[in-house]
């Protein structure tokens, strides 16, 4: 079990005041059931005991995938700019104790870090890992989805995709429009997943942000390198 402190928040609705359990940390291996919560978009659900309204409280947490070598840190504060301070803390943060681990049990020590900066950014993330998928092929896959999808839908708007895995397994990936809404769904192509992989060298990528405007980012590199060839 992960441990647990307490804060207490206000209900947006009646105003009750809730007490709220916070993890700092997420261990997948030692804490599955909250892990599988953290998946099925339940960890960040608060529901106020008076009036019964359900929403979201996200905070700072460190999710630790152990059997994929991969942490993830959730980054959220009331402002950008102190996000943004956040992801610079948290960077530096990482290295220092990945330094300080490789000191204490006199090897090196391998695990992944990624930051994302929302409760939906974390879940997509920890699903894609526990598939044993590449998240940086994954990122690609679905900017070249989205252009794809948007190209056959002109006078549809999208302004985001998902990947998702439903209740009985199935793999897919979820398009969004301007308001959050649901408007497209495709299935995962594990054939399109595997050339991702193949075609694209992400040996040499060391950002911890991994998300879909780094995959724009990474293509268009890409396509330049491949130009001056």
């Amino acid at each position: 079990m992960s441990l647990q402190r307490k804060t207490t928040i206000q209900c947006p609705k009646c105003q009750e005041t809730i007490e709220v359990a916070m993890m700092p940390s997420l261990n997948a291996h030692l804490d599955p059931e909250a892990a599988k919560r953290l998946m099925k978009g339940e960890f960040f659900v608060v529901k106020c005991p008076k009036c019964g309204f359900a929403g979201a409280f996200e905070y700072p947490l460190l999710y630790n995938d152990m059997a994929h070598h991969m942490m993830i840190q959730l980054a959220v504060g009331g402002s950008e700019a102190e996000v943004e301070e956040m992801v610079k803390a948290y960077r530096e943060g990482f290295k220092e104790t990945m330094a300080q681990v490789e000191k204490t049990i006199g090897q090196a020590f391998q695990s992944d870090f990624r930051i994302v900066k929302s409760g939906a950014d974390l879940q997509e993330k920890a699903m894609i890992i526990n598939a044993g998928f590449d998240d940086r092929a994954m990122e690609v896959m679905k900017f070249l989805l989205l252009a794809q999808v948007s190209e056959q839908n002109k006078d549809a708007s999208f302004e985001n995709v998902r990947y998702y895995e439903e209740a009985d397994g199935k793999r897919l990936f979820l398009f969004f429009n301007g308001a959050y809404e649901v408007v497209a769904t495709v299935p995962f192509d594990q054939a399109l997943y595997d050339m991702m992989k193949n075609d694209f060298d992400f040996s040499l990528v060391k950002d911890e942000i991994i998300d879909l405007n780094w995959a724009v980012q990474f293509v268009q590199k890409a396509i330049e390198a491949e130009g001056n060839e």
